[in-house]
């Protein structure tokens, strides 16, 4: 929605050089997230020198306190997407050896409030109000 819209004006502003692989991004259905990653230190600094100037401008121009505490994690969703966008940009030019491991997720999930509020977001345009 508009957070993303405006992290987009950030990059053409920024770094319009990854528009195409933002627009691309956008139009997957899968990608990296939870922000958990391991790699090189120079890698590490490459993407925070990118990533953090596009949401340092974003919390200037979207102030959190404004928002629920749960609606406040944008920041956090976005920069997920984010880092997907980074990745493909960066791999264009330097081949990365990208690798998935499994993760196990150690608090309950109620498993039915939360597929009920993805239908719902899916096919209503409900937003989650809260985590599951």
């Amino acid at each position: 929605g508009s957070h993303l819209d405006l992290a987009r004006k950030m990059i053409e502003m920024k770094n319009p050089e990854y528009l195409s692989s933002f627009d691309k991004v956008m139009k997957q259905r899968s990608g990296y997230m939870f922000n958990m990653f391991i790699m090189s230190k120079e890698l590490v600094n490459d993407y925070c020198s990118w990533l953090f100037p596009i949401l340092f401008e974003l919390e200037k121009r979207i102030p959190s306190e404004q928002y629920s505490v749960f609606h406040a994690r944008f920041y956090g969703r976005v920069s997920e997407l984010l880092f997907n966008v980074w990745l493909k940009q960066y791999s264009q030019f330097k081949p990365l050896k990208v690798k998935s491991i499994p993760f196990v997720y150690g608090e309950k999930i109620n498993w039915l409030k939360k597929g009920t509020a993805f239908l719902m977001a899916k096919f209503f345009g409900k937003k989650y109000e809260k985590s599951f």
